[in-house]
C-alpha cells in the first residue's frame, strides 16, 4: 500500500457550496503542501463548471477527476458529474454513479475512503 507523505483534505458541500469552496481556496497559501478534494452534491446529468470557477480563485492547479489520478500536493481535485469518488493508495478513483432509490451520498463515500 502506498500512502502519500502529505495530507489530503476532503471538502464536502451541497449543490450551493460554491461560495464556501471559493472562500476557502482564496484564503489558502498555494504551496502549503496539501492536496484538496472538493466533493459536491451534483445532479448526475448537469454539466459542472466547478473546476473552471475554482481555478479562478486559486493559483493551485484544479483538476476535474474523470479517470484514475494520483494525488499531488498543492493541487485541487473536483468530483465530475455522474460519478462517485474514492481514494485508494494515493489515487483518486472515479466510478459511474450507481442509481439507487435512497439517498445518494457521494461525500460520505469519499470521506470513508479518505
Amino acid at each position: 500500500m502506498i500512502t502519500p507523505s502529505f495530507p489530503i483534505v476532503g471538502i464536502g458541500a451541497s449543490a450551493g457550496g460554491l461560495q464556501a469552496f471559493t472562500r476557502l481556496l482564496e484564503s489558502l497559501p498555494t504551496t502549503i503542501g496539501m492536496a484538496y478534494v472538493c466533493v459536491q452534491h451534483l445532479a448526475p446529468t448537469h454539466e459542472s463548471l466547478l473546476s473552471d470557477l475554482l481555478a479562478r480563485t486559486t493559483k493551485m492547479p484544479v483538476h476535474e477527476i474523470r479517470h484514475d489520478t494520483r494525488v499531488e500536493p498543492n493541487h485541487v481535485y473536483v468530483l465530475s458529474p455522474g460519478t462517485d469518488l474514492t481514494l485508494e493508495n494515493g489515487v483518486l478513483k472515479p466510478e459511474a454513479r450507481i442509481h439507487t432509490h435512497g439517498l445518494h451520498l457521494p461525500i460520505d463515500a469519499f470521506f470513508r475512503s479518505l
